[in-house]
């Protein structure tokens, strides 16, 4: 799949998942912005969820992509502090990063790449598309054990072609 038709098979599945395909605002270096608010006892209450994808250059390095992800947590969180929600609800910032070919400088970031907010929680993740496999941090920090396994999951089902097969299979 080319990151095109990867690009349309988003859209579709990110408003199967209840997600709102936002404008990308000016300065804003990403593919696609998908916003989605919801109601989640499992996460204590509101939960305002921000997906992005970007193809990037299979060349990119770790602190580029630390930068990256770090970049749209704080975007996104200045974007939810218009609405004067911050402090009464959790965030959780999905960015991905579309390469051809994942290097093992950037495999390896992004399976040790768990920064720790208040409230909130920055899960990037890389697609390779040559496989279409999603590569995403495995570990569950002491801190997350109560929601790192869901938000694995629902960051899967968000953004992995895979994933986007089995749940087609399972519904005929």
């Amino acid at each position: 799949m080319d990151f095109d038709q990867y690009l349309t098979s988003l859209d579709g599945w990110s408003a199967y998942h209840g997600f709102k395909k936002m404008d990308i605002q000016p300065g804003l270096d990403v593919d696609r912005m998908f916003y989605k608010e919801s109601s989640e006892a499992s996460k204590m209450g509101v939960v305002d969820r921000f997906l992005y994808i970007k193809k990037v250059p299979d060349n990119i390095n770790a602190e580029w992509a630390r930068k990256f992800s770090s970049g749209l947590f704080e975007y996104s969180r200045q974007y939810k502090q218009t609405f004067g929600r911050f402090f009464r609800s959790m965030m959780i910032v999905n960015p991905v990063m579309a390469v051809d070919t994942i290097s093992r400088e950037l495999y390896d970031f992004i399976m040790s790449y768990c920064p720790k907010q208040f409230k909130a929680m920055e899960f990037p993740a890389i697609l390779q598309l040559s496989t279409n496999d999603l590569y995403l941090y495995q570990k569950t920090p002491f801190w997350g054990a109560l929601y790192y396994d869901g938000i694995r999951k629902s960051t899967s089902d968000y953004f992995s072609p895979k994933r986007w097969e089995q749940i087609s299979q399972n519904q005929k």
